[in-house]
């Protein structure tokens, strides 16, 4: 039974594909459609996967899922990196630096998120799956920092 409030992520994956695509077909060739597009892809499979972790009949599935949602310190990057193609600063993006700078943290929190319990774990609530922090929090509460920190950017 699909839970009611998994509906919010199944519409955002809708809109997001629509988007997307419509945008990327409008204009294929701009470095900002490509980029809005791979923005709306990405969240459109963030999306998916809350979907499914909300949807989920079981503490294995959810599990998964909520593991599988993991990457969303990469999809933080990609729309950082789509406001400087926003903005015209594409030029930072073929700097390695730049490019180190910005998806070296992500990827190392994307791998703590996905594959260990240092962060998060389901909670099954009456209401459906939730989050439930894990004992001790630094892990989790540096990667908000971090999120947070990198939105300011």
């Amino acid at each position: 039974m699909i839970s009611l409030f998994a509906l919010p992520a199944l519409l955002v994956l809708f809109v997001d594909l629509v988007l997307g695509f419509f945008v990327l077909f409008m204009n294929p060739g701009s470095n900002g459609a490509r980029g809005f597009s791979l923005m709306c892809f990405v969240t459109a499979l963030l999306a998916f996967c809350e979907f499914q972790f909300q949807s989920a009949e079981s503490y294995e599935r959810a599990y998964f899922w909520l593991r599988a949602g993991g990457i969303w310190p990469l999809v933080g990057m990609v729309y950082v990196a789509f406001a400087l193609i926003y903005v015209r600063r594409e030029a930072l993006l073929r700097s390695w630096i730049t490019i180190l700078l910005l998806y070296l943290p992500a990827a190392a929190w994307t791998v703590l998120d996905t594959a260990t319990d240092w962060m998060i774990v389901p909670l099954r609530t009456e209401l459906g799956w939730s989050y439930e922090p894990v004992e001790p929090t630094w892990p989790g509460d540096l990667s908000l920092i971090w999120g947070l920190g990198s939105m300011v950017v």
